[in-house]
């Protein structure tokens, strides 16, 4: 019976070594900690507002998108960004918890253009009347 219980318990040794432990653990919390801030727990509806083309080569639509969910205390986010084609919901998500997002605002009031490279002026435009 004893030799039994040592068995179990050498390979029990070699089955959870400590590294193995740590490594395991440091991976579950790196795997973790990506969802978390690339949108992937994030339950809001995002939809397209407005889109405007590029008038000249290289194509690029700039997207006003609005975030937004039924939640109470939350309210409608407003965003723009640009891109070389049209997102879809789980791109804008995607897009909207990076570094692609040009501008963002609560209220609804964004319109974009583009304007010819050659005059003066913003391009692209996002405009917020006051």
């Amino acid at each position: 019976m004893e030799a039994t219980f040592t068995a179990y318990n050498r390979r029990m040794n070699t089955m959870f070594k400590s590294g193995d432990v740590v490594l395991s653990v440091s991976l579950l919390m790196a795997a973790c900690v990506y969802v978390l801030f690339h949108g992937y727990f994030d339950h809001g509806l995002f939809e397209i507002k407005q889109l405007e083309w590029s008038p000249s080569a290289p194509r690029r639509v700039a997207v006003v998108a609005e975030r937004f969910d039924h939640q109470a205390m939350n309210s409608d986010t407003y965003f723009v960004l640009i891109a070389d084609h049209v997102f879809s919901a789980a791109e804008l998500r995607r897009a909207y918890h990076s570094d692609g997002v040009v501008f963002a605002a609560a209220s609804d009031c964004l319109t974009v253009s583009w304007t010819d490279p050659h005059e003066s002026g913003p391009t692209p435009s996002a405009q917020s009347p006051t």
